[in-house]
């Protein structure tokens, strides 16, 4: 018996052992990812924070490979936001895009006409104006959650370029600052921000750059480019409008992008585990077929080192969310008109 009983002894210390190796070399592993991702993105911390990022960091990567190691349309990876947890990150980049209130909007737009086909057979099976040269660099809001001005600034970009054949970049900074419709970081709205430009037009970042806060109004007319005359609505709940409209200029989208398929999102095509309520605006710079799945090509606002250098692919199913589409993208697209 006391033979048997230090034989399981011997074996339970035996196993202690090997699993305290294991752990810690997994430990050290992820120390050593820690460190490289801290360096890649320039992140330092307090020391009484750095345990907290570094186990947040860590839960992140576990569900970045437990997601991965699922068959879906989408990869998830290591970014920016990997030392935020789900609330912190939606707290501070999530959000900031109001739905419009016809009720309360000042130049109520109808449905462009133009773009109401019932079939795409007159569509090309790809389009992207991205090389056609119409859309600009990806820009980066930071934790100023401004997306209705990126997304209204790249919009006027892209005109601008249809019109001049001239791709300049415009202020974001001067809409967060001017347009008193919106609430500069905290919330506004897109396609009234293109209303605001309508009237004032809208200077070149160059002169009015993004600080990423509110600041008091530095607008000037002389400095200001005079873009477009309105804007419109393209028709809603209708994948097929939306394709038509993006062959001839992109097109601002609302997007519920409040989950974290967004937050870790790598690659690949995003297709479910997204609000339909829409919080983020974005645009729609083309449509393609990505592994089988007809798929909308979305600019971002969140810098080159989210997503495909800061692009998304979304689902372009109009069926999901009844009728709005996978993240909401069909609930009511709009773009600037000249």
């Amino acid at each position: 018996m006391k033979r048997l009983t230090f034989l399981l002894l011997t074996i339970f210390a035996l196993t202690a052992i090997c699993y305290a190796e294991d752990w810690t070399a997994e430990h050290d592993e992820m120390k050593f990812l820690w460190s490289t991702w801290k360096d890649t993105h320039s992140k330092s911390y307090p020391e009484a924070e750095e345990s907290y990022r570094f186990n947040i960091f860590v839960q992140n990567w576990n569900k970045i490979l437990a997601h991965n190691a699922q068959n879906s349309t989408v990869t998830l990876g290591l970014n920016h936001f990997s030392d935020l947890t789900g609330d912190e990150w939606k707290a501070q980049y999530a959000g900031g895009h109001l739905p419009l209130n016809l009720t309360e909007d000042s130049e109520p737009q109808g449905e462009d006409k133009r773009f109401l086909r019932s079939s795409t057979s007159s569509l090309p099976s790809s389009f992207d104006l991205r090389k056609k040269g119409a859309v600009g660099q990806v820009k980066n809001q930071g934790s100023c959650r401004g997306c209705w001005s990126f997304a209204a600034a790249a919009g006027l970009e892209a005109l601008h370029f249809i019109k001049t054949g001239s791709l300049e970049s415009f202020s974001e900074q001067q809409l967060l600052d001017c347009d008193k419709s919106a609430h500069g970081c905290s919330s506004g709205n897109m396609l009234t921000a293109l209303n605001y430009v309508a009237s004032n037009g809208i200077e070149l970042e160059s002169n009015y750059p993004f600080i990423e806060k509110v600041g008091s109004c530095k607008y000037s007319s002389s400095r200001a480019t005079r873009v477009n005359s309105g804007r419109a609505n393209v028709r809603a709940n209708d994948a097929n409008a939306l394709m038509s409209a993006i062959v001839n200029q992109p097109v601002l989208v609302a997007i519920g992008a409040y989950q974290s398929v967004f937050q870790h999102y790598k690659s690949g095509v995003i297709s479910a585990n997204c609000g339909a309520s829409t919080d983020h605006a974005v645009l729609a710079v083309g449509f393609t077929t990505v592994n089988g799945i007809n798929s909308f090509i979305i600019k971002n606002s969140w810098g080159t080192g989210w997503g495909e250098n800061g692009y998304a692919y979304i689902s372009a199913s109009s069926s999901a969310n009844g009728g709005k589409g996978v993240c909401g993208i069909l609930t009511y697209p709009g773009y600037p008109t000249a």
